[in-house]
């Protein structure tokens, strides 16, 4: 009987100590996914900035090359130019969310840890899609890969993006 009543309050114990380490390493564990999350978002603007760049470069040597370029050539680049900007707003506009979203849940650690696991696979759900993009066109260009593999592949990845986002707003609203 004593050994009994003995395990019950160590494991009593046992469980509050675990409790409260928890509850004292939760704000370094944020704090660790944060900086995690930022260093990603990072690179994932470096590279947006990059596309920018390298569609406005492309705009200016198609004309500098011509004398009198093709007005259907020049709208195809700048509308180039228009998307990559429009991605690049739309990554910081997702971001921000995750900002509004900790400041909202900072009080509430499982809201919080939700909204953060949500944005983390958002951002390496859209690292991967930059990666897996290069790799897919090889392939198509190569025909490694069909047409069909080729879209089946992007709208996977499109949809787990959308999920995403949309679980972010759901959080927003709530």
């Amino acid at each position: 009987m004593k050994i009994l009543i003995i395990l019950v309050i160590s494991g009593i114990s046992a469980y509050y100590l675990f409790k409260l380490g928890l509850y004292i390493y939760r704000p370094f564990l944020l704090s660790k996914l944060f900086r995690n999350i930022n260093s990603e978002y990072c690179n994932l603007l470096v590279n947006l900035d990059r596309d920018i760049n390298s569609a406005v470069a492309s705009l200016e040597e198609y004309k500098s090359s011509y004398k009198s370029p093709n007005s259907d050539r020049l709208a195809e680049l700048q509308e180039n130019i228009d998307r990559a900007k429009a991605f690049k707003v739309h990554e910081q506009t997702a971001n921000e969310k995750l900002i509004r979203l900790r400041e909202r849940y900072i009080d509430n650690p499982k809201r919080l840890s939700e909204s953060i696991v949500v944005y983390s696979k958002y951002l390496s759900t859209k690292i991967r899609q930059r990666h897996e993009s290069n790799v897919f066109t090889q392939a198509l260009i190569t025909n490694a890969m069909s047409i069909e593999e080729f879209n089946n592949s992007a709208k996977e990845t499109v949809i787990i993006l959308e999920e995403c986002e949309r679980k972010l707003d759901i959080f927003l609203e709530n």
